[in-house]
């Protein structure tokens, strides 16, 4: 197995990617906590003009015999960031949508780039998170999170959500920051 550092959105990113969590994977269960504290170290990012912050590792299988037009990843180590990282994208581009229209991050390329296949054969969320999670993921995009509003997805986006409608610092330069996300590959 070889080890790469590699940035995080770069392994994200791509229309024809899709990242599916095993079911034998345990539920989502990154709280406030961990979302204060990615929030905390992108500010830090900011701040002190950084060029990277370790975010952990990702471990994966890739699945060839995957019958869509896309590039399916397994994910075996690693759902807890890419999972929370997905929520603080969608919690971006709703919060450019909603509260912040004359900001000039680029939400149609976080869509589409990370959040949804939009040029598979069907338009679809990359990430597949395990099912009681899943529903609660899709929710999201629906606009319907007060359907699951117990659910640690939900409470996470809902948390990202009002940090970002507070904070002194620009959508654009909290999504500069997630780029800078570096994580090691496997």
């Amino acid at each position: 197995m070889k080890a790469v550092e590699t940035k995080l959105y770069r392994f994200l990113e791509g229309h024809d990617k899709s990242f599916v969590i095993p079911v034998y994977q345990r539920n989502y269960d990154w709280s406030k906590a961990h979302c204060k504290q990615l929030l905390n170290d992108l500010i830090d990012v900011i701040e002190n003009k950084r060029k990277s912050h370790f975010f952990g590792s990702i471990v994966y299988i890739y699945n060839d015999d995957n019958d869509e037009n896309c590039q399916e990843y397994m994910i075996i180590d690693g759902q807890q960031r890419i999972t929370t990282l997905s929520l603080l994208m969608l919690a971006l581009v709703h919060t450019q949508e909603e509260f912040k229209s004359n900001e000039e991050l680029d939400i149609n390329l976080i869509k589409n780039e990370y959040l949804i296949g939009k040029y598979n054969r069907i338009e679809k969320i990359k990430l597949k998170p395990v099912k009681n999670d899943a529903i609660a993921f899709v929710s999201l995009f629906e606009r319907k999170e007060d359907l699951y509003n117990n659910s640690n997805v939900v409470m996470n986006y809902l948390y990202f959500i009002d940090q970002l409608k507070q904070t002194k610092y620009s959508l654009n330069d909290i999504f500069t920051a997630v780029k800078k996300l570096d994580v090691v590959d496997h």
